[in-house]
């Protein structure tokens, strides 16, 4: 054995030692941008799903944003056949606002079948109405669902 070949590696090892340190250094990377995009999809649902219940449960369907961040928020749509909010409305309610809270897109949907809902009436006037409250959250860059959240509401009409 030759001394000169003895105290040296050769390239053949150099280039394997530097492909495992490349490997694993490649996968400790991997590793970590996983877990932060695990991260950030669980602080998204979590915000996603607060973001859903505080819109599902406000009596008026509008959020308590200051007035510069309220222009892309639509008041309650009604969606045909419907034309009006009245409770005495003789066939289905259907209204709709949508708009962008907290960094998602949230669509609310109201719904309210006659006369399956209507709770109290009298003499043709109904006094309070149940309403199916459905709430789609959406990740506002790629549109994928983050949440969806569905309740019910009572609608009652106030003192004349």
């Amino acid at each position: 054995m030759n001394m000169r070949s003895a105290k040296a590696f050769t390239f053949i090892e150099v280039l394997c030692v530097l492909l495992v340190v490349v490997v694993g250094v490649g996968g400790v990377v991997a590793l970590v941008a996983y877990g932060m995009e695990v991260a950030s999809r669980a602080r998204g649902e979590t915000t996603g799903l607060a973001t859903a219940i505080s819109i599902a449960k406000d009596a008026d369907p509008r959020p308590l944003l200051a007035p510069e961040l309220q222009g892309d928020w639509t008041p309650p749509t009604p969606i045909a056949p419907t034309t009006s909010v009245d409770l005495s409305h003789a066939g289905d309610l259907k209204f709709e606002s949508k708009g962008f809270i907290n960094g998602f897109y949230v669509v609310r949907t109201e719904t309210s079948t006659y006369p399956t809902d209507v709770l109290a009436a009298s003499g043709g006037v109904v006094y309070a109405r149940s309403c199916r409250v459905e709430v789609n959250v959406y990740e506002t860059f790629n549109g994928r669902p983050v949440t969806a959240y569905v309740t019910r509401l009572v609608r009652q009409r106030g003192r004349p």
